[in-house]
């Protein structure tokens, strides 16, 4: 998300009239010119704040939030997954076999929400999860030898 949002501040900013100086004639003085640029620096910061505004604002658009929320459910899935596979020498395991792997406290993770369609897998690439309303999530699984490496040193 933060990829993104620099991407929409410099399209807009790099279209910003303030930044084209063909409309202006060029300061006298070295005072005019830190003045003009002070001004032009006080418009570009409102500008972000309202950029930063309407970014917050699509943020709580419902479909983006549980979006997010099918992410956050599937990388802490996947984390259960791989330290079940990990602790017990095995390549994949139920849903069920999570149970005490996953935090209570954290955001339900119950298998009647779909969760326990996936294919708990560490052979896995990625994991396809559709939300309620249609959206196709689709979670790119980390490497599991890489994380065997790691966890053999």
């Amino acid at each position: 998300m933060k990829i993104r949002t620099l991407l929409i501040l410099s399209g807009v900013l790099a279209s910003s009239p303030i930044l084209s100086a063909e409309n202006r004639p060029a300061p006298a003085t070295t005072e005019e010119r830190i003045a003009t640029q002070e001004r032009e620096l006080a418009q570009l910061r409102a500008q972000v704040v309202s950029l930063q505004r309407e970014i917050q604002e699509l943020k709580e658009i419902p479909e983006i939030k549980a979006v997010r929320e099918v992410r956050n459910k599937l990388r802490i899935l996947n984390a259960s997954m791989e330290q079940f596979c990990l602790e017990n020498d095995v390549r994949e395991c139920q849903f069920s076999d999570l149970a005490k792997y996953i935090d209570p406290v954290r955001p339900a993770i119950r298998a009647e929400d779909g969760f326990g369609k996936l294919r708990l897998s560490v052979d896995e690439p990625e994991w396809r999860f559709t939300t309620e309303s249609g959206i196709v999530v689709v979670f790119q699984r980390p490497s599991f030898e890489t994380l065997l490496k790691q966890y053999k040193k």
